[in-house]
């Protein structure tokens, strides 16, 4: 029998159990006797704790349960560092207790490394300038301030006493009276365009052009204006239909260097203040028109935005659009839930989302009250519809949800009798916008998962209302409002008109700086 050298766990040198161990035996011939050798047999008892300089951890003589806590203590040792205060001498020390028969353990070179490594050093990283935050048309009113209802002046000559409907149609009216630019307002805009175009001719490679909320008629006194600087030369030539091009280094550099040089012009000019060149994805330059007040963005691209021109276009089509988005609009900002900023839907989802709405409904629809309008829009947004599933699609005007997506494609491919079949534009987008949300439910994703879900009209690949993650929240607010309004209105029928007012029971909101705003440009 041949003998060998055995490896035994250090917690089980603790035990003391009576099994004799082959430690340090000379090995033996396979032709000798099997009788193990003379001699006494040496135990588990008998040994020494293993605490030697080149053993890590320290082992007791016959008890587990202090081996344990020692080997515990060494590797709490090996794994939290102690910081001592400067301010307080007494504060961080260590204390006086120590575990039995654990011996110190020294500082090592490699901890030494590690704690100059983690000194906090000063910060060498320059802050770079961030783009001014798009003021809101309006902010929620705070608690002890008077309420305001400023529409309530451009329609008191001609206000009769009627139902709530009636009244309720009156006030969207002049609350969208009040909210678009004016006549002069509108020259302002003008007057800054023609300017910036004479005092950048020489800079530019084409003139300043307007676009945006103000370019979409969705704008309002305090709204940006938006102007793009059209490089034709960084065109990206055999790109899919109705995709924009990407922007590549050689396009950054390029549009860095004009926004840069319209700087430079622009900071010397008396007529405007505040410059400043945001180093984004894609330069811009925001300033304001000193006589005026008006914000001014200019920023380069290859190609011009085609969802303002549908949008645009479909104002005249549909009338009651514009007075339902402002209201909604001003409504969820008294909410703090409008805007990329505040991680919910923007100005064109909005807009989108009421679309979808309007072009769905009857015939007759149209025949009835801005104030019925309004009610069955915030009743479908925030009772009818699951918005955290159901996807928003304007062209074509419908709901679709991961059903309904799969039974359209089941409808088609029965039809044609194949089973791969050329499936329109738009399904094939709504297919695409339900599987990411789907797909990002899988890996835990939440906000994206429960995101709102609205569909570009122009490209149908692109989801409008990707960055809005507060959807649970705005359909809790659509429904609030939708109850809020219509007991407003079963007041007002009922006599109870102490408020003299319907949505302004509904809406509170601060338009204080909407109002000092426009009575700056009326003075100009």
């Amino acid at each position: 029998m041949r003998f060998r050298r055995q490896t035994n766990s250090l917690q089980c040198l603790a035990l003391g159990e009576p099994r004799w161990t082959l430690l340090d035996r000379p090995s033996f011939s396979t032709t000798t006797a099997t009788t193990p050798p003379s001699g006494p047999r040496r135990y588990y008892s008998s040994l020494k704790p293993l605490t030697t300089r080149s053993t890590r951890y320290p082992v007791i003589k016959n008890s587990l349960k202090k081996t344990l806590e020692a080997q515990r203590a060494v590797n709490r040792e090996s794994v939290f560092w102690k910081f001592y205060v400067r301010d307080d001498k007494d504060e961080g020390k260590p204390s006086d207790k120590q575990i039995d028969n654990v011996s110190e353990k020294k500082v090592t070179k490699r901890s030494k490394n590690r704690s100059k490594k983690r000194k906090s050093k000063p910060s060498q990283t320059k802050t770079k300038p961030e783009a001014p935050i798009r003021l809101p048309w309006v902010v929620p009113l705070k608690d002890g301030h008077p309420q305001q209802r400023p529409w309530l002046d451009l329609i008191q000559p001609l206000r009769q006493e009627g139902d709530a409907k009636s009244v309720l149609s009156d006030e969207l009216l002049g609350l969208m009276t009040f909210l678009r630019p004016t006549s002069t307002e509108q020259d302002a805009v003008d007057y800054i365009i023609d300017d910036l175009s004479v005092k950048l001719q020489d800079i530019v490679p084409s003139p300043p052009e307007l676009i945006g909320s103000r370019h979409a008629e969705l704008a309002t006194t305090i709204s940006t204006v938006d102007l793009m600087i059209l490089v034709d030369g960084d065109r990206i030539h055999n790109l899919p239909k109705n995709k924009p091009p990407p922007i590549t280094p050689q396009m950054k550099y390029n549009y860095r260097k004009i926004i840069s040089q319209a700087g430079d012009v622009l900071k010397k000019d008396i007529g405007y203040r505040d410059c400043q060149v945001i180093p984004d994805k894609s330069a811009s330059l925001f300033l304001y028109h000193r006589a005026s007040g008006l914000p001014v963005r200019l920023f380069c691209r290859s190609y011009a935005p085609q969802l303002e021109e549908f949008i645009r276009d479909s104002l005249p089509e549909l009338p009651s659009l514009m007075p339902l988005y402002m209201v909604m609009r001003v409504l969820l900002e008294s909410k703090s839930l409008f805007g990329w900023d505040s991680r919910s839907i923007s100005a064109n989802g909005l807009f989108l989302l009421v679309m979808s709405f309007v072009r769905q409904q009857p015939e007759d629809f149209a025949s009835k009250g801005l104030g019925e309008q309004l009610l069955a829009l915030l009743h479908t947004y925030g009772k009818e519809i699951d918005l955290t599933r159901t996807g928003i699609s304007a062209s074509p005007a419908e709901f679709f949800t991961r059903a309904s997506v799969r039974e359209h494609i089941r409808s088609l491919i029965s039809k044609s009798g194949t089973p791969n079949p050329q499936f329109p534009d738009y399904l094939r987008g709504q297919r695409a916008l339900i599987a990411y949300k789907i797909h990002s439910k899988h890996k835990g994703n939440k906000g994206l998962a429960n995101h709102l879900a609205i569909q570009d009209p122009t490209n149908y690949l692109v989801d409008v209302g990707q960055r809005s993650f507060r959807t649970p929240e705005l359909q809790l607010a659509f429904s609030g409002w939708y109850d809020d309004l219509k007991l407003a209105m079963e007041r007002w029928d009922e006599g109870d008109r102490d408020e003299e007012t319907i949505l302004g029971q509904v809406l509170r909101a601060d338009f204080g700086e909407l109002v000092r705003r426009k009575k700056r440009v009326v003075t100009v």
